[in-house]
């Protein structure tokens, strides 16, 4: 079984010399291309309800999208993104 933590800072287009975002186009593709490979789930979805431990789940290929600070981009770029493909994410305040 695989699982790959992804975990996000910012998403915003604008540079920032102290910690630079991912661009919200990049991310769109990067989250397609995810959505696509991966099931992706929260993590404490997948802690919790261990959907591996089901017939056949042992097989697939698993992610978990997380963000940290609690940026206002979070809500303005990243959600429409994962809404956009129909994905959940953990966010951390």
């Amino acid at each position: 079984m695989e699982i790959k933590n992804l975990v996000f800072h910012r998403v915003h287009p604008s540079r920032d010399p102290v910690w630079d975002p991912i661009d919200p186009k990049r991310f769109d593709a990067f989250i397609s291309y995810a959505s696509r490979t991966y099931t992706v789930l929260p993590i404490e979805e997948l802690v919790e309800e261990k959907p591996w431990r089901h017939s056949g789940n042992h097989k697939r290929k698993w992610a978990t999208l997380q963000f940290d600070h609690g940026y206002k981009d979070h809500l303005e770029y990243a959600a429409p993104v994962l809404e956009k493909y129909g994905l959940k994410a953990s966010f951390y305040l």
